[in-house]
């Protein structure tokens, strides 16, 4: 079974992440732990799907928490029926 290493991370984490995917999407230079974090899943998962498993797992843990954070989508969505 493979790690999400993001599920554990705070808000302001996720946000520094996520800042560091744009950069790395636009090809820029990234910060150190961003790249230790590809090569974690590199090891994992392989060369080749790596980044897209990484990008796929970083922005569903944002989207499950905002989701969680904002009951008037959730109910709207009929998620919730309260």
């Amino acid at each position: 079974m493979r790690n999400n290493y993001f599920i554990h991370m705070t808000n302001e984490e996720l946000e520094k992440y996520y800042q560091e995917y744009m950069l790395f999407e636009c090809k820029k230079d990234v910060s150190n732990d961003f790249n230790k974090l590809l090569d974690n899943y590199k090891n994992e998962i392989g060369e080749k799907a790596a980044f897209p498993i990484l990008k796929n797992d970083l922005l569903n843990v944002i989207a499950h928490k905002w989701m969680e954070q904002n009951k008037i989508l959730k109910k709207f969505y009929g998620i919730i029926n309260n």
